[in-house]
């Protein structure tokens, strides 16, 4: 395993049957921190991928969901954990203070 699982969201299925799954990984791990020095993986943009026709229109549009799912639920997991914003308190101007 390259890292650690932070998230895991199911794409769809393919017309063939196959299940598309995507997973995010903890990027800090001893194990993902190797492989990018030893080169035996490289992180790559998504536009790239698709500009250079690497993989098919279909999975391309599968990865792009992945990262919006992903990207989404660290987003909204940070803020269930983050600390409370303070509420804004009107002054007696009328103004709003945070």
């Amino acid at each position: 395993m390259l890292g650690s699982p932070l998230q895991t969201v199911m794409l769809g299925r393919e017309p063939s049957g196959r299940t598309l799954f995507a997973q995010s990984i903890d990027a800090s791990t001893e194990s993902v921190v190797n492989a990018l020095a030893s080169s035996a993986v490289e992180p790559i943009e998504l536009r790239p991928v698709a500009m250079q026709g690497l993989v098919s229109a279909q999975l391309i549009s599968a990865l792009g969901e992945a990262r919006s799912m992903l990207d989404w639920l660290g987003v909204t997991a940070s803020a269930r954990t983050a600390a409370p914003r303070p509420r804004a308190t009107p002054t007696r101007a009328g103004s709003v203070c945070a």
